[in-house]
């Protein structure tokens, strides 16, 4: 009696689990409240059974009824045996479009068909997609596999536009400018320099300075000397300063006039055997011989530069871009905002972010000017709009979030804006709204791109509000030279509207990380799509 008891009690104690109303199930999930737990049904109805399920036909045609299915949700499907297998297909015109539900019930026959034919087979290794929609996501949507760029030796090009514009103001922050012909100058200092203490090929040289006229003569010195730079901040603690070295395997450290004290301290914070060669810029001016052009180093493939990354983990890695993927970047971004002399790239970012390669680098080849300006401008959005206005900027790329506060002041006149780019976090629709209706004849170009992959791999101009019905924002095609594909985790390509991860390939795929050949082997794996001996996605 007394276990019939239990029995009862733990019979009722549990019958609270036995029903859970789908507002408790809603609020259990990670589904916001307002949208649907479920977007699709799908019913198999086989009752009683067909006694010709278990015949083999030839015939694996479908056939589509056209009466109603009412059902509350986005999509129903239902299939059910006949002459042939018929399929009922209902949906909200809402939410999806004629053409779009047609390819999805050519990739379900196409699987059907396949799972007839060949039933001992696992459904992922089933083939969704015909030899047409693969030529369209594999080549239409993408550049030609190959696709290189016209010079890959930033020296050269930009020592042709120095001969071009020799006397016109190149960078300015500030009071603080030089021309073309005076950063050309000092950059060959500096890469002569470099080169008496054995800078070459693939070296890579650190560079310790505040964003300035000065960095951007070491940029460009580091890169005639054949080496690849490393950005580093002076205001990041001397610990992850010391730690990015230490890991590095940096050649030279070139410091700033002003940050010797931050360089005698990370130098003495370097393990024993660590040692790279410590230099002031001034002192290796000083020393080199000649303002001549540096016999130029043409390897495509050799290493540009280094940006180190913290990512999700906190630890920094160093992302390697070659010297074709940066030159395929800033080449590509000149036709694309039909960048000339008369234009003024506003330099906005940390010369730690990747970012700041192309606002640095891109003006000096087709004859603009940097507007480098100071952090704490960029940093107070009504005074960075004001220093916009002021300076004639006609080229500005700032975060979405940042963007926001632009916005959110008084309205300024921007004469000479002729372009918008936001990057770095997601553009929304509404934010999009609000530019254009203080703007409306500058348009926005959404870019795209992880470092890994030399900056921007997509780029999307958009040259009016969104509709209030659009809820995303694209970030457009591939640039010249980069491929862009969703693939599943099999590296198998899915359909368009199917989600998947977006894996980039091409010439702006670098070489990995710095000193991590785990971590490069897991995230940059061989093509699959490419005929390129060695092409690898990210």
């Amino acid at each position: 009696m007394t276990w019939l008891q239990h029995l009862l009690a733990e019979n009722y104690r549990i019958r609270q689990y036995e029903y859970a109303p789908l507002v408790r199930i809603q609020q259990w999930s990670e589904v916001p409240s307002g949208q649907a737990l479920f977007r699709s049904l799908l019913v198999f109805e086989n009752a009683p059974k067909d006694a010709r399920l278990g015949e083999e036909r030839d015939d694996r045609s479908l056939s589509y009824d056209q009466d109603r299915v009412h059902t509350n949700y986005p999509m129903t499907v239902v299939g059910y045996p006949g002459e042939s297998m018929g399929v009922r297909l209902s949906y909200d015109r809402r939410l999806f479009e004629r053409a779009d539900v047609a390819r999805m019930l050519d990739h379900l026959k196409r699987l059907l068909e396949a799972m007839a034919a060949s039933p001992e087979a696992a459904i992922q290794d089933l083939p969704m997609l015909d030899d047409a929609e693969r030529q369209r996501l594999l080549v239409e949507w993408n550049g030609r596999d190959g696709s290189e760029p016209a010079a890959a030796d930033f020296s050269t090009r930009f020592e042709a536009q120095v001969r071009r514009t020799s006397e016109a103001v190149v960078v300015e922050c500030g009071d603080d400018r030089l021309t073309y012909d005076e950063l050309n100058r000092s950059a060959n200092r500096i890469a002569h320099g470099l080169r008496r203490r054995g800078v070459g090929t693939d070296n890579v040289v650190a560079l310790l300075d505040d964003r300035g006229p000065a960095l951007l003569s070491m940029i460009v010195g580091v890169l005639k000397a054949g080496g690849a730079y490393l950005p580093l901040d002076p205001h990041h603690p001397a610990e992850r300063l010391t730690q990015i070295l230490a890991s590095a395997c940096v050649k030279a450290v070139i410091f700033g006039n002003r940050q010797a004290a931050l360089a005698e301290t990370v130098a003495t914070m370097l393990p024993a055997g660590v040692g790279p060669d410590f230099v002031s810029v001034e002192n290796l001016e000083r020393d080199a011989q000649g303002e001549s052009n540096p016999s130029p180093v043409t390897a495509p493939q050799r290493l540009a530069y280094v940006i180190f990354t913290s990512g999700s983990t906190g630890v920094p890695k160093g992302a390697m871009v070659e010297s074709r993927g940066m030159m395929n970047h800033l080449l590509t971004k000149i036709p694309t905002l039909a960048l000339g002399p008369a234009d003024v790239v506003a330099q906005t970012a940390s010369q730690c972010f990747d970012i700041s390669v192309w606002q640095f680098l891109t003006p000096l080849l087709c004859g603009a000017k940097v507007q480098i300006i100071p952090d704490e401008v960029v940093r107070d959005p009504q005074r960075l709009l004001a220093e916009v206005s002021a300076r004639g900027v006609s080229v500005l790329e700032v975060v979405p979030s940042l963007l926001g506060g632009l916005l959110e002041g008084p309205s300024l006149p921007l004469p000479r804006l002729r372009w918008l780019l936001p990057t770095g976090e997601t553009l929304s629709p509404d934010l999009s709204r609000r530019w254009f209706a203080r703007y409306p004849t500058v348009p926005l170009v959404n870019a795209y791109g992880p470092a890994e992959c030399s900056d921007d791999v997509a780029l999307a101009c958009i040259r009016e509000q969104p509709a209030e019905a659009e809820f995303r924002m694209p970030i457009g095609r591939p640039i010249e030279g980069v491929r862009l594909y969703v693939l599943d985790r099999r590296l198998d390509l899915m359909p368009a509207g199917v989600a998947g991860e977006l894996c980039v390939g091409g010439v702006a795929v670098g070489l990995g990380y710095l000193s991590d050949p785990a971590k490069t082997a897991a995230l940059f794996v061989p093509d699959p799509f490419s005929s390129r001996p060695g092409s690898r996605l990210y």
